[in-house]
């Protein structure tokens, strides 16, 4: 292991309740940074509510992986990624297709994405989503070295999939009762 390489937790594996109490935390902060760039009409906040975005998802991904590996009845080890595409590929196909169907509900039914779509003139599907978005972490986290070209974040609806199933499985966990995503500005591009 190199000097700079992360050190697993000193259990040598991951309890997926703290895995997600720590998401809900991220989104919470979100939700917040959100309500005041509502509030404000000021958009420079928009790379702290993304980061917070893309973390809360990664951490909610993270922990589903958790509670699948328990369910089989092994102790799940730290997850080392950031990238939401590969964090997804790791969830069972059956857990992955629940949450991808939420979260196409979700876009059905949310008026930003409508209103997104009619602009865009494109429908929305979740999986392009995840897509779209795979690399927002690490991206979003460097934002200072940004190139000329632009990248998005939009994976909110994979996040509220990625919650329900989660509560499927947990619903005596603690968590943010959104029973819709709050209003978000769904596609932030970067210059």
């Amino acid at each position: 292991m190199s000097a700079g390489a992360p050190k697993p937790s000193k259990r040598g594996y991951i309890d997926p309740k703290l895995v997600f109490a720590m998401s809900e935390q991220f989104l919470r902060a979100a939700m917040a940074i959100t309500r005041e760039m509502d509030a404000t009409g000021i958009l420079d906040l928009a790379i702290p509510v993304t980061m917070n975005w893309a973390f809360a998802l990664e951490l909610a991904l993270k922990a589903m992986i958790g509670i699948e590996e328990n369910e089989r009845g092994n102790p799940c080890r730290p997850i080392i990624e950031h990238r939401l595409d590969r964090i997804f590929g790791r969830i069972s196909p059956t857990n992955q297709a629940k949450i991808l169907k939420h979260a196409d509900d979700f876009i059905a039914t949310d008026q930003t994405f409508a209103i997104t779509e009619r602009q865009l003139g494109r429908k929305f599907q979740a999986v392009e989503l995840l897509a779209e978005s795979a690399a927002a972490f690490e991206i979003f986290r460097y934002s200072y070295e940004w190139t000329p070209a632009s990248y998005t974040y939009i994976a909110h609806p994979i996040d509220w999939g990625t919650r329900k199933v989660i509560l499927e499985y947990h619903p005596e966990w603690p968590h943010e009762n959104w029973a819709h995503a709050p209003r978000t500005l769904p596609t932030f591009r970067v210059p």
